[in-house]
């Protein structure tokens, strides 16, 4: 059974996935060249992949996820990359 370490550790993890599949859906929204926006939803899709296998592991743990939410500093580089530009 996972101890309290590695539910921290699952929980970084899934809190990461979340943050930077957000950050490459704000670059897709912002970027004018088609084929790499593409490539930024596709990154972010893998990313929502990379969260929902850290929830399974969190529920495995007995540790429930709870709701997805941003970290400030996603909310920050979101913000920057929709004012900027992705690049």
């Amino acid at each position: 059974m996972p101890g309290q370490d590695d539910v921290r550790r699952y929980r970084a993890n899934w809190q990461e996935e979340i943050d930077s599949a957000a950050r490459y859906r704000a670059m897709a929204e912002a970027e004018p060249r088609a084929g790499v926006a593409q490539v930024y939803q596709d990154l972010a899709g893998m990313e929502e992949k990379h969260a929902a296998f850290w929830e399974q592991r969190l529920r495995d743990a007995g540790a429930p996820p709870g709701e997805r939410r941003l970290s400030t500093r996603a909310r920050i580089l979101i913000w920057l990359a929709r004012r900027f530009g992705p690049e």
